[in-house]
């Protein structure tokens, strides 16, 4: 794999070839994406600092 900067490419590629070939009637999804980290950004939804607005009720 071109760019690839895991050191455990090639033992990886290896178990992927093991499985698909043990298991030829099924579908197997990879994909690279990597850790997802979720934090919370500061954008237009977010009400500024102090007492929020209210609707009238």
């Amino acid at each position: 794999m071109e760019g690839d900067n895991d050191p455990n490419a090639e033992a990886e590629l290896v178990r992927i070839e093991e499985v698909t070939t043990a298991f030829p009637d099924r579908v197997f999804a990879f994909d690279e994406f990597g850790p997802l980290t979720i934090r919370p950004h500061a954008g237009a939804s977010w009400t500024a600092a102090g007492r929020p607005d209210r609707l009238p009720g």
